[in-house]
């Protein structure tokens, strides 16, 4: 190195070390400033990193756009693929901007996968910041109605169709869910309000269809349907619907067969054993022919009885039951009985109440040591929004000595699911057994298990409590065929 070059140098460190001989305040500004920029850039650099791990966390794939994220979750949910779509839809939301339109997919999907809470949170939160979007208002209601709450989710299309009462889609869903609910004359009201604007709509027809089925018009429900499929002949939930109600299908035969067995808290009382064996034909119009065995074993004693009946409806849905038995020279159940009953309409699908029906029966019986006869006054109740109904009533009796003796029955029935039926009944009546009537309270529980359409299982037991006389306890099994 040449000694000018050397000179340059030297000159150059001496004004570096100027440079950097700072006072103190000075340096210590300087050392802060640079540590600000310092982790700004690295909080930017990690909030990128997990934005990229988020999005390979959801997606298990390499990182999407929006866009193509939010097609991929579409193509998922369309095909059932719920999960993924769930995922899909939970990474686009980190990249969204305006989330309403994710929310509103996030919270359907998560409906779809009974996952409530979450789809209830999604969407309460997206209209909380978006209180007035109608679509996240609908998606509310139908999560609601999928819950079985069918009145809040009524509350909310109510606010919708006071805001917009033309929405196409607010009409359409409050009258399904009205519906679902037994709110079978409002429904009514609007589907008919859809078909006043737009007679074409096969969702609509299909709606009404299902009302007026409900309401017991099959003949009207039919005529939609016919309507419906005319339109889509294609729509798998007319086809089914239409089929359903026409003719043939509607007939089928059915074999119940079963047997109950009674222990008595008294000693010396024999066990019962009952056994019956029922056929049952259904025609196309609903009408019905039915027979019936029982092999009764009682007191050391065996009676059979046969019946014969019919069943036949009049006016639009009220059954006309008219049932003949015949025990050859029994011992300890009728020789003779006839028994009439029918049910006429009180309340006729009241939305707030539900369904009334009066219930009428009579019933003659002939026994070796007298005549028995017996009326019925009653009340069937079907609930508004629940899968229940209640029964009761009040019955006269006149015994084999001409006494008039009084009482009462009561009971309620759920339908849990659509497989499962649950029922109890209370009576305080005279009650006819070993040719002598009595005043006997008694307790009746039931459930049956609907395997299939085919195939029925009901298990009975009940408990019957004769005044100053014995306490019988019964279990009973069934089992209902129908081909």
């Amino acid at each position: 190195m040449n000694s000018e070059l050397r000179v340059k140098i030297m000159k150059a460190l001496q004004r570096d070390k100027q440079v950097l001989r700072p006072g103190p305040s000075r340096g210590v500004d300087r050392v802060i400033h640079s540590l600000v920029r310092a982790l700004t850039v690295l909080t930017v650099v990690l909030f990128f990193l997990m934005k990229v791990t988020t999005i390979q966390a959801a997606t298990g794939e390499d990182v999407a756009d929006y866009d193509t994220l939010l097609q991929r979750a579409l193509e998922q949910r369309n095909a059932g693929n719920f999960t993924d779509a769930e995922q899909n839809l939970r990474a686009a939301r980190v990249l969204a901007v305006e989330t309403s339109e994710i929310d509103l997919l996030l919270g359907m999907v998560l409906a779809f996968q009974e996952k409530f809470d979450e789809s209830m949170d999604v969407l309460g939160k997206a209209l909380a910041r978006y209180p007035d979007d109608i679509q996240l208002q609908l998606a509310k209601a139908r999560v609601l109605s999928y819950q079985g709450r069918h009145y809040e989710s009524l509350s909310v299309m109510e606010a919708v169709l006071v805001r917009q009462p033309g929405n196409r889609e607010a009409q359409m869903l409050a009258a399904r869910v009205n519906f679902y609910a037994r709110n079978l004359r409002q429904s009514q009201a609007l589907y008919a309000q859809v078909l006043n604007t737009d007679p074409d709509n096969p969702e609509a027809l299909l709606g009404l269809a299902d009302v007026e089925s409900a309401l017991g018009n099959r003949d009207e429900a039919l005529a939609l349907l016919d309507q419906a499929h005319a339109i889509n002949p294609d729509n798998p939930d007319i086809v089914s619907r239409r089929d359903a109600l026409s003719p043939d299908p509607h007939q089928y035969h059915e074999i119940n067969s079963g047997l109950l067995v009674s222990t008595f808290d008294s000693d010396g009382l024999q066990r019962w054993s009952d056994r019956f064996l029922e056929y049952r034909y259904r025609g196309s119009n609903g009408n019905q022919l039915f027979m019936r065995s029982e092999h009764l074993q009682r007191f050391g004693a065996r009676d059979l009885l046969a019946e014969v009946g019919a069943v036949v409806f009049w006016g639009k849905a009220n059954p006309l039951e008219l049932a003949v038995a015949h025990g050859d020279d029994a011992d300890f159940s009728p020789r003779k009985r006839v028994r009439l009953a029918t049910s006429l309409p009180l309340i006729d699908n009241g939305d707030n109440w539900g369904t009334s029906l009066l219930d009428l029966g009579v019933q003659h019986a002939e026994y070796h040591t007298g005549t028995v006869r017996l009326l019925r006054l009653g009340i069937t109740h079907y609930f508004s929004g629940f899968n229940g109904w209640f029964n009761g009533g009040l019955l006269r009796v006149e015994d084999e000595n001409n006494n008039l003796t009084s009482g009462w029955t009561s009971g309620l029935h759920w339908q849990r699911t659509a497989r499962i039926r649950i029922g109890y009944t209370y009576t305080d009546a005279p009650d006819t057994e070993n040719n002598i009537t009595t005043e006997t309270r008694a307790h009746h529980l039931y459930t049956s298990y609907r395997f299939s359409d085919r195939l029925t299982l009901r298990l009975d037991g009940a408990r019957n409590a004769r005044e100053n006389s014995y306490t019988r306890e019964s279990l009973g099994v069934s089992l209902q065929v129908r081909f």
